[in-house]
Order: C-alpha cells, then sequence, then structure tokens
C-alpha cells in the first residue's frame, strides 16, 4: 500500500499475517503516489503517481527497481490493474472532451473513459468511448473482459465491457450508486462500495 511520510510518499510492504511493514520502497522521481496494483507473479507494480506536474502511469519493478513510464501526457491517468496474465495494464484516464459540457474550469469538460496498456507490444488502446465518466477498471472472466464504473444516466454503476467484441452490459442497477469494486481470485464473488440502509 502507498502511505505518505515526511520526506515523500512510500510504497509499503506488509506481512499480512504478522502486521508487519517488510520493506518500504521509496520511488525518488515520484512526487506523489495515488494508487496501485500487484502483478499476478508478485514482482512488479503499477503505479498511478505524480511525476513535476502529470499523473501518469508506471510500472515498478521490485526485484531491480527499475521504472517504466506506461503514459506521458497532461491527462489525468489513474487507477492501473493488472490483467490476470500481467501482461496489460487498465486504468482510466479523462482525456475525452465533452462536446455539450457546460462545466468550466481547466480540463472540466472532459469526462474518464477505460484504456488498456499492452506491456509486450508497448501499445495503447482505448476501451470505451463514452460522454460520461468510466472509472474503476478491473479484469474479470480470465482476462477476456473488463468491468468498470460507470456513470450511464448520472447513477455510478458497474458495466462489464466484453473485449473481443466492445459490447457492454450492465452488472447493478443500484439507486444510490456504486463507487468501487474488485471481484474474488476465483471469480465467484464481487465486493462492491455503495450507500446502504440510509
Amino acid at each position: 500500500f502507498a502511505a505518505k511520510t515526511s520526506s515523500g510518499d512510500r510504497i509499503h510492504i506488509l506481512d499480512v499475517k504478522r502486521g508487519k511493514i517488510l520493506e518500504s520502497i521509496e520511488i525518488p522521481q515520484l512526487r506523489a503516489i495515488f494508487e496501485l496494483d500487484v502483478a499476478p507473479d508478485g514482482k512488479s507494480i503499477a503505479i498511478s503517481a505524480q511525476h513535476k506536474m502529470q499523473t501518469d502511469i508506471f510500472v515498478y519493478h521490485l526485484e531491480n527497481g527499475d521504472i517504466k513510464r506506461l503514459t506521458n501526457d497532461s491527462f489525468y491517468d489513474a487507477q492501473p490493474r493488472f490483467s490476470p496474465e500481467g501482461n496489460k495494464v487498465a486504468f482510466s484516464s479523462e482525456r475525452d472532451e465533452i462536446p455539450d459540457s457546460k462545466r468550466y474550469g481547466f480540463f472540466a469538460n472532459y469526462s474518464s473513459d477505460i484504456f488498456e496498456y499492452h506491456l509486450d507490444t508497448d501499445t495503447l488502446l482505448q476501451i470505451t468511448h463514452e460522454p460520461f465518466n468510466c472509472s474503476q477498471p478491473f479484469y474479470v472472466q480470465n482476462g477476456s473482459q473488463l468491468a468498470f464504473v460507470s456513470a450511464r444516466n448520472s447513477l455510478t454503476n458497474l458495466e462489464m465491457i466484453d473485449l473481443e467484441n466492445k459490447r457492454i452490459t450492465p452488472i447493478t442497477n443500484a439507486l444510490a450508486g456504486v463507487f468501487n469494486a474488485d471481484v474474488s481470485l476465483d471469480g465467484n464473488y464481487l465486493a462492491l462500495s455503495n450507500y446502504f440502509d440510509g
């Protein structure tokens, strides 16, 4: 997990059973660390972090300390998630302009969509193309589909997109909205965050 310290952000590796931090990682070139995900093989970490005045996606290799920058732009790139095979990183990025937006401010008329970076080929693909925010992606069905939080109809709920045919299917229909979610390793359970019982 990432945490603030008096001298900058750190990534801490915690032994859950013993409740002790095994290692604290400092990455000097990153001013702030926002979100992270550990690769399935445990050898690298995908990070959303600030470098200078940009928030981009990076992959940090635990064995040798090398860091690879996946994005390098002025858009807000966040919420990275590894695919089950570890060869792709999905993330949300606020880079699509909303033509009819009435919001004001720098980047105020942009929406977030889901993107996928292929580590083997250094290829970036845009997965969703929506005029509303799509965020918090995670892989399901052995990586053949991506679930994400969609703000369709001004409500945030989970939807799922088939990465082959690009067909989108709703998962939840909560009137209070869904804010974040994840699926169990066996694919049988879905944990989600939403307002419940008032």
